[in-house]
């Protein structure tokens, strides 16, 4: 909860909540979903978007020592 979700190449940014997060209308094609959280490493998935089809990509966060 309250980690910040984007992509590369930049398409927009969300805020988690307690249900995940949800990013809509990203163009089709290849991105990286990164999640950053203070105290935590960030974390990064490879994800490919495809037209009229939910993606899922789990993001883990490792807390920093």
């Amino acid at each position: 909860v309250g980690a910040i979700v984007t992509t590369d190449p930049p398409t927009q940014s969300v805020r988690t909540t307690r249900d995940g997060y949800v990013l809509r209308n990203v163009p089709t094609g290849e991105y990286v979903v990164e999640a950053e959280k203070p105290g935590f490493k960030s974390g990064k998935a490879n994800v490919q978007v495809q037209w009229s089809v939910t993606t899922g990509a789990d993001v883990q966060l490792e807390r920093k020592e």
